[in-house]
């Protein structure tokens, strides 16, 4: 089981050279990599360390040319889970076999896919970074620097209090391999640098990438969907690893009532996303007319709730007595907060996360959707689901009408587009409480790659069908399997349900 990004800071250490103090963060060690190797004053007579490689990073640039912030920030994780030590007379290599120095600069040369390993002082007069107007205006993969040391910046702590610091990657003293801000090294280190520490960096971009970065959230602060099981009474994880679950246990109890109200004296149910912006994601609890939020502690569990929204107690799906419809979260605007959307009769609305603790007023951004309440209501053609499908930030809206799946994305936040029918053959997949149901649908992020994958819960199995980067899905693979009783508790013997946040 991986760490998760704790709150606490990393330490401050010498740097080998020199005395200044080294810290990479998380994201930077792509973005000052597109160095060349004239003038990069790489060191002499170091050795070459040959090492079983992890998994590869994706391979989409070339070296010295463009290069996306997410190829950045795979390259950065692939040396922080190849684990070499720092060391300034040892090298290793990157996905593609080529050598980068082991510390902070080569590190983030590497990152970037620079031809050589520049050093922290031919860096800032390279010409293949420019210096930012402030800190604050900061992307996943670009870097930080100041005389003796360099990092690679991840992410904000907090997007809209930057002064709770951030998480990078780091490449930090003699013995220790990279901080990621993704789990705790070996030496128990994580990527984190308080807004104090952060200040005394100047921020850089590298001239040559390219912004495709998008929000990512989950359980577990990464990118990869993570199984939620809601049983009986508890609330349990599985990190999602990408071929795989690997199982957390138990996080939050005392939700026995909370499998829908359909269920015998049922109050509500549960839903997932990130409310707060930080990439963890939290618990929302629609509870009767009250809509709260549970905030993800970073440490396998939930805080206390605090109530965000009112008035929403005929909003618990069309098949209860006197329901209007019902409510959805995901992230309509890309800015990396959970939005509220509101499926009203044939209307579809969202009102958008305030950033400071509620939702506005609302907009209505689709219409015609009064049959797409499900199949257990009176003339149903299937039902709704939103998700990134294409990529770029914007949850979509994935339409499930009888054994057809089809798309409409997300305009940029001004509503949704027809994009055609993208599987088909799902028309037993409505539910167990249907009439010769076979199972149901769910859209997320198994593999991390930012396109929202099929995931197909078929009795006791759950398989997954990779998105082809917004051109349909794959055949699938089986992930887990042992969640027969998992279709809701209003199926016979049932004990729960599962979701993927």
């Amino acid at each position: 089981m991986r760490a998760r990004i704790s709150s606490r800071p990393s330490r401050n250490v010498d740097a080998p050279t020199g005395g200044a103090r080294h810290k990479v963060n998380r994201l930077l060690a792509g973005a000052l990599g597109l160095v060349m190797a004239t003038g990069l004053g790489a060191v002499v007579g170091a050795t070459a360390t040959a090492v079983a490689a992890p998994s590869a990073a994706s391979a989409a640039s070339s070296v010295n040319g463009p290069i996306s912030r997410k190829e950045v920030m795979d390259r950065a994780e692939f040396w922080a889970d190849l684990g070499q030590p720092y060391s300034q007379t040892t090298w290793s290599g990157d996905p593609q076999g080529k050598s980068y120095r082991n510390d902070c600069s080569g590190l983030v040369s590497m990152a970037w896919h620079v031809d050589g390993s520049f050093t922290t002082g031919t860096f800032p007069g390279s010409g293949l970074a420019s210096p930012l107007g402030s800190l604050h205006d900061l992307k996943p993969g670009d870097a930080i620097h100041k005389d003796g040391h360099m990092e690679l910046f991840a992410f904000w702590k907090n997007e809209r209090n930057h002064s709770e610091g951030a998480y990078v990657y780091s490449f930090n003293k003699d013995g220790e391999p990279v901080r990621s801000p993704n789990e705790e090294n070996r030496k128990g280190n994580i990527g984190y640098n308080s807004w104090s520490d952060m200040s005394t960096y100047r921020a850089w971009r590298y001239n040559k990438i390219v912004d495709d970065y998008r929000p990512f959230d989950s359980f577990t602060g990464d990118a990869k969907t993570d199984l939620v099981i809601h049983n009986g009474t508890d609330v349990g994880v599985r990190k999602g690893t990408g071929s795989g679950f690997s199982d957390l246990g138990v996080v939050t109890s005392g939700w026995g009532r909370f499998h829908g109200m359909k269920v015998a004296n049922g109050m509500g149910r549960l839903f997932y996303g990130d409310f707060n912006g930080d990439h963890y994601t939290d618990m929302i609890v629609h509870s009767g007319t009250d809509v709260s939020v549970r905030l993800n502690n970073k440490s396998n569990a939930f805080g206390g709730g605090t109530v965000v929204s009112s008035g929403w107690g005929r909003f618990h799906g069309m098949d209860v007595a006197d329901g209007l419809g019902r409510l959805y979260f995901a992230d309509y605007n890309a800015d990396g907060y959970t939005d509220m959307v509101v499926h009203h009769g044939t209307e579809v609305w969202v009102r958008l996360n305030t950033t400071n603790g509620g939702f506005d007023g609302g907009r209505l951004v689709s219409s015609g959707w009064g049959r797409f309440h499900g199949m257990n209501v009176p003339n149903g053609m299937g039902r709704l689901y939103f998700a990134d499908y294409n990529a770029d930030g914007f949850d979509d809206m994935i339409v499930h009408s009888g054994t057809d799946v089809s798309v409409r994305l997300n305009n940029n936040a001004k509503g949704f587009t027809p994009a055609g029918t993208v599987s088909s053959g799902w028309g037993r997949f409505h539910g167990m409480d249907v009439t010769d149901g076979l199972g149901r649908l769910y859209f997320a992020d198994y593999d991390g790659d930012g396109f929202d994958d099929m995931v197909v819960h078929q009795g006791t199995d759950v398989f997954v069908r990779l998105n082809n980067t917004a051109s349909g899905f794959d055949g699938g693979r089986l992930v887990t399997s042992g969640w027969g009783r998992f279709h809701g508790m209003q199926v016979t013997n049932g004990l729960g349900r599962l979701y993927f946040a």
